[in-house]
């Protein structure tokens, strides 16, 4: 048997996309280690890191990860978009971490002599990207700006699927991130308005000329 690492995809459909996975182990379905494609970091030295992406082609035969697929054992439309997944590297006893993420938007193939989905999954800065909210912060070092937009972000909408059941509006943070570094200097006070967390994020980021980004296992990185 070759001495290769082995792929371990796990993904979490029955918990809230903020709440601690219960992981289910899909590795039997990947089709052709080689054809999945992990994507993260940024264009130059001086740029923004982007959202990291991957994708990983499984074999859909039975149907499992169909969103029309209402017998699914992974909930009634499927993988649910949105649900944890993640993907190890097992090598001689040792996980290695490669990507953190939500599954997106699943693309099934069109060829029906080989019944195969993409699964295809963003990391945190989408999550980011997604979040409009309105606060007013006060001056600050960088890293607790950064920190609290991360908080910010964890308001869930009362009626949307997946989403907090306990308001419209609730928090739940605070969060702690052991991997942000102390900022070297202060943001000045500020309000968004139905602003996106990320671009706000960017900017503070840009004003430290630091460097942001979500490592392999989703932990922020300052």
């Amino acid at each position: 048997m070759p001495d290769t690492p082995q792929l371990i995809l796990e993904v979490s459909p029955s918990t809230l996309p903020r709440a601690t996975p219960v992981w289910e182990d899909i590795s039997e379905y990947i089709v052709g280690t080689q054809s999945t494609t992990i994507r993260r970091g940024r264009q130059g030295q001086l740029d923004l890191v982007e959202t990291g992406t991957m994708t990983v082609p499984l074999n859909n035969r039975d149907a499992r990860f169909s969103p029309w697929n209402t017998n699914s054992p992974y909930g009634s439309v499927g993988l649910p978009v949105m649900c944890r997944v993640r993907l190890r590297a097992l090598y001689r006893g040792t996980y290695y971490p490669l990507f953190a993420g939500y599954n997106d938007n699943p693309k099934p193939s069109l060829d029906h002599a080989a019944p195969i989905v993409t699964l295809s999954c963003i990391d945190e800065f989408s999550v980011l990207a997604r979040a409009e909210r309105t606060k007013t912060f006060v001056q600050e070092r960088s890293d607790q700006r950064i920190a609290r937009l991360l908080d910010l972000s964890k308001y869930w909408v009362l009626g949307v699927v997946g989403s907090s059941e306990l308001g419209l509006t609730t928090h739940l943070g605070p969060g702690s991130y052991p991997l942000m570094e102390v900022g070297k200097s202060d943001v000045q006070a500020s309000t968004i308005n139905n602003a996106s967390v990320l671009s706000h994020l960017n900017k503070v980021v840009d004003s430290e000329i630091g460097v942001f980004f979500f490592d392999r296992e989703g932990n922020p990185v300052f």
